[in-house]
């Protein structure tokens, strides 16, 4: 298991050991919450970014190939016994063409 975990001020809960197979990036940004039940497994490559005041929560039993990239501005929530294939990228934000810099926010 090797991963690197970039913690703030934020909280995070791990409900049992993760399985880790090769090197990911998890960062939990100022008051941001990061959620992980048991059971839990990520592949190789996978980064995992809860942003400041945002909320990622991963229910039991799931499961997260290679080259993923999950970040939450907002709020994001993966069920118990979902798999995620490789290279699937979730956002619940986008960027607002009409004010740079800013985001568009919705939670998932």
């Amino acid at each position: 298991m090797l991963f690197l975990l970039q913690h703030h001020s934020g909280k995070v809960h791990f409900i049992g050991i993760p399985n880790v197979k090769g090197f990911s990036n998890i960062e939990v940004g100022n008051n941001a919450v990061l959620s992980i039940g048991s059971g839990f497994t990520m592949r190789s490559n996978v980064a995992l970014a809860v942003r400041d005041n945002a909320n990622l929560s991963i229910g039991s039993s799931v499961f997260i190939n290679r080259n993923t990239t999950i970040i939450a501005r907002q709020s994001i929530t993966i069920d118990d016994g979902v798999t995620i294939g490789p290279n699937v990228c979730i956002y619940d934000h986008d960027h607002d063409i009409y004010n740079r810099g800013r985001y568009i926010k919705k939670k998932l």
